[in-house]
């Protein structure tokens, strides 16, 4: 779905946000809380967003149980 960019884009805000959040006293605590927001983000990127890695079938049938039964039983007399 995404690129190799958007990797980088993540790593290199969190990196940067992790600097500030070093190098300031005042918002510390805040600029943490932005790096590890971001290295959650860069994680769930590469969980979820590669390709070929999440396949979305929006047909039932492909995911039926061979056990279940009909959906609609035709009921003869």
């Amino acid at each position: 779905m995404f690129d190799d960019c958007s990797h980088r884009i993540e790593l290199i805000i969190a990196l940067v946000t992790l600097l500030i959040s070093f190098t300031t006293s005042e918002y510390k605590y805040h600029w943490l809380t932005a790096s590890i927001i971001s290295f959650v983000c860069l994680i769930i990127d590469f969980i979820f967003f590669q390709p070929d890695l999440f396949i979305y079938d929006p047909d039932y049938n492909h995911w039926k149980d061979v056990t279940e039964r009909e959906e609609f039983d035709i009921k003869q007399e």
